[in-house]
């Protein structure tokens, strides 16, 4: 009779199994269609998740249907035995080697060794391929749907409270030892139910206009299953190497010790109390403090747990940053200045936090790519340590540099060299420092704005250069190009709505090809000699204009100065004129007599005089000269003065 109901509490494991197995693949069929349905990538994950369970319940089915042929093989040699041995005979026909051989007991044995372990193994790798699988095609997923979000909520909360049912029933078997190989399946089937509850939470976000939780559920269960295999490999690693006692139990490979603790909590709380009472040498699991933390170790966890989910209300802004909050996915018209805020506790309320103050850089030109996405660097120490301080033309300067192409312009936007192409190429670092200037757009607008500011500026770049100067380039005339460059890139940030303001744009490491660059090395410094020429020609234009300039002030001056001193003497004579005219007008004669001797002492008063007289009474000629007939010259009385004729 007994042997009877352990024959048929075996079979109960076996169908049990076929059964969970069964809903597995149920659960997988009504996933994937729903995943198609709504377009949800969790739930089109969760689906493949569920797939793989169904080996896992295979492998259990089978084991325990082999276990379960085995003992009643044993149990039927075992009542044979007893009849043998109540006829007085011995059982020789069980004890010979040929006979085990094909007996189930060693067919067990054999699966055990061999046929699990290299399932396990297959069961492992195809784990690990599943999740690499998913992962690469995660980005190609279509944009979930909000319209079916809800149905297929409902439906995937569904499978989670089935499969959390089918898990609880299986673990409680599996406390049976008969039984104990179901406690693989219950654990796989507990994933199952919180991966399908996270896949109806993210729907229901996802019918509220929230899309990111979609994508998070779907990256973790991703992540879930390679996780899951590699255990498993090393579980089988371990159990190969671990020694053995005579009797003992196989624990199965597909087993694992992650999800058993799903499964059994209490076994944790169990192998650390033995563990405390092993390091203290007594039964410090039976005093009553530790009593009191093993009722009241959940409290503490839920309480904690509980503290940090309210702490996410509270949002704190640093200095130079800017925030925004997102509700259900929507964004608020609300923007979070330096300091500390409110919210509402995640999920329904999220904050995304930028420093809208801090300036990045973007360096192009070569093709190492660093910090935020390619060809990004941050700072000079980093750029300093991959290039050297001194670098000339002729020498290397990075093995990945990009060749720009440049127009050769003359001096009157001819031609340099009749017949020669007017293109040149040169290499260059251009350095584009930008900042986020509206939050918004930057986090809203495009998905990547910072790499689509790159592939903007590398345009702009190009397009610039193309038109640019090369020689100017090299010598003169750069930081006026690099201004209209910034404005260029500006505008097409502005176009495309990304957030960012263009600090500023400088170009560095300016060379040619290595192998002209001594012939440029030339051109440029013929070129710096001219440029040095005609400064100093300026420099005497400057020179010679400003003294010209002055000496045109100082005959400006002369001539005010003439002008002034001739309209003075003018006004002078008007007046003596008047006065002359009243003199003459009282005594026109001592007047006309005054003016007479006056024109004439100012007619003789240069040359030497001779006056020659002669004497009535003597006859005699009398000469007198120089200043004694000047003397008396005024005292000659003229014929008729006084009353005659002059």
């Amino acid at each position: 009779m007994m042997a009877q109901n352990r024959a048929t509490g075996r079979k109960r494991a076996e169908v049990a199994a076929y059964c969970a197995m069964a809903a597995q693949f149920l659960f997988f069929a009504i996933t994937l269609l729903l995943g198609f349905w709504c377009h949800s990538r969790a739930v089109r994950v969760e689906a493949w998740h569920l797939f793989a369970g169904i080996p896992f319940w295979l492998l259990i089915a089978v084991h325990i249907h082999q276990k379960r042929v085995a003992g009643r093989e044993e149990e039927e040699r075992e009542e044979l035995r007893r009849q043998e041995l109540a006829r007085g005979k011995a059982g020789k026909m069980f004890a010979e080697p040929e006979v085990d051989a094909f007996s189930a007991a060693h067919r067990l044995r054999q699966m055990e060794k061999y046929l699990i372990p290299g399932l396990t193994a297959v069961l492992s790798v195809l784990l690990v391929v599943l999740g690499i699988r998913l992962f690469l095609g995660l980005s190609s997923a279509p944009v979930p749907m909000r319209s079916p979000a809800a149905v297929s909520a409902l439906a995937m909360a569904m499978i989670s409270a089935l499969s959390f049912f089918l898990s609880r029933y299986t673990a409680g078997m599996a406390r049976q030892a008969s039984w104990r190989l179901l406690q693989a399946g219950a654990g796989y089937m507990a994933v199952n139910a919180l991966a399908a509850f996270a896949a109806a939470v993210s729907l229901v976000f996802i019918h509220a206009g929230y899309f990111m939780l979609d994508a998070v559920v779907a990256r973790v269960i991703i992540i879930f299953l390679p996780l899951l295999g590699l255990e498993l490999i090393v579980n089988l690693i371990l159990e190969f190497y671990r020694p053995r006692q005579a009797g003992e139990d196989v624990r199965p490979g597909y087993e694992s010790r992650m999800l058993a603790l799903l499964v059994e909590p209490a076994a944790v709380m169990k192998t650390v109390s033995d563990t405390l009472d092993y390091q203290f040498g007594f039964r410090i699991s039976e005093s009553w403090f530790y009593r009191f933390m093993e009722r009241a170790i959940a409290p503490l966890v839920l309480f904690q747990i509980l503290a940090l989910w309210l702490l996410s209300c509270v949002v704190i802004v640093d200095t130079g940053e800017q925030g925004v909050i997102e509700r259900y996915g929507k964004l608020l018209d609300k923007d979070l200045s330096p300091g500390i805020h409110l919210k509402r506790p995640w999920p329904m309320e999220r904050a995304r936090i930028h420093s809208t103050g801090k300036i990045r850089r973007i360096v192009l030109g070569h093709g190492d790519g660093g910090g935020e996405g390619n060809g990004h660097e941050h700072g000079e120490r980093a750029r300093a340590a991959k290039t050297p301080q001194v670098m000339l033309w002729t020498e290397q300067h990075r093995s990945d540099e990009y060749l720009f192409l440049v127009a050769q312009v003359g001096e009157e936007g001819e031609r340099a060299t009749p017949g020669a192409v007017p293109v040149n190429v040169m290499s260059a670092e251009v350095e584009v420092d930008y900042r986020i200037a509206d939050l918004r757009k930057y986090l809203y607008e495009k998905a990547q704005p910072e790499h689509l500011l790159e592939i903007l500026a590398e345009r702009e770049i190009v397009r610039f250069l193309a038109g640019a100067d090369f020689i100017t380039i090299l010598t003169s005339g750069r930081q006026e190009m690099v201004d209209e460059l910034r404005g260029r890139i500006q505008a097409r940030a502005e176009e495309e709505s990304l957030g960012l303001e263009i600090v500023s744009v400088s170009m560095t490491n300016i060379h040619p090809p290595v192998g002209v660059g001594a012939a440029f090395e030339e051109v440029a410094s013929a070129v710096q000699e001219k440029e040095a020429a005609i400064l100093e020609a300026d420099a005497y234009m400057s020179e010679v204009t400003a003294l010209a300039r002055g000496e045109e002030a100082e005959l400006l001056h002369q001539a005010r100065a003439y002008l002034w001193t001739r309209e003075k003497i003018s006004e002078g004579n008007a007046v003596r004129f008047r006065e002359q005219l009243k003199a003459y007008r009282q005594a026109p004669r001592v007047y006309m007599a005054r003016e007479y001797l006056q024109a004439l002492e100012e007619a003789l008063d240069g040359p030497e005089k001779y006056l020659i007289a002669l004497d009535p009474e003597t006859d005699y000629v009398i000469i007198l000269g120089g200043e004694k007939a000047r003397s008396g010259l005024l005292d000659i009385m003229l014929p008729g003065d006084l009353g005659g004729t002059p």
